[in-house]
């Protein structure tokens, strides 16, 4: 009966550990989540998001992250890492994904071989450019809680690009209606 109950207890110490693990573990990602929030609200301009995204993200999952925004040609443009020469497959990685408002890169049905791993910033069914995230480790693969969070992130640095844009067509409409 002892032995019963010492294993009954052990496997139930066992199960509140890996809970306790996993609820310290998504609190830290919430707090993570508000404080980028929080910095992407203060952010003013295109070049500050830039800048805050590469910077919170690239240290929170040690990850160089790469930022492609639609031209008004509609091709993209680099917006990070701008003096960077990129693999042409990197590259093509992330026009695939701004074309087709769908992921693609490694760990993916589409360009796997890519070092890296390609988000479309989008708004419903329309893409406004790409977030690429490229691990520092080339064997590392992000695993599915490590993408789901990311993509949380990547979720609110869209909506303050998409912030940004609208104030920037505001003040060319009211400047354009005040002449």
């Amino acid at each position: 009966a002892f032995i019963f109950v010492s294993l009954l207890v052990g496997v139930q110490t066992n199960k509140l550990r890996i809970q306790n693990q996993l609820i310290r573990k998504r609190a830290k990602y919430n707090a993570e989540l508000h404080a980028f929030s929080q910095k992407l609200l203060t952010a003013k301009g295109k070049a500050k998001i830039v800048h805050v995204t590469t910077e919170h993200i690239g240290s929170l999952f040690n990850v160089a992250v790469l930022i492609w925004e639609r031209n008004e040609e509609g091709r993209l443009q680099l917006l990070s890492h701008k003096n960077k020469l990129l693999d042409p497959k990197e590259e093509s990685a992330a026009i695939w994904c701004y074309e087709n408002n769908h992921e693609a890169g490694k760990g993916s049905d589409t360009i796997p071989s890519a070092r890296g791993y390609y988000w479309p910033l989008s708004i419903g069914d329309r893409a406004i450019g790409t977030v690429g995230i490229i691990a520092k480790d080339p064997e590392r693969e992000l695993d599915q809680e490590e993408k789901s969070e990311l993509l949380a992130l990547v979720t609110q640095a869209t909506l303050a690009f998409e912030r940004v844009r609208s104030s920037e067509k505001a003040d060319i409409f009211s400047s354009e209606y005040d002449n």
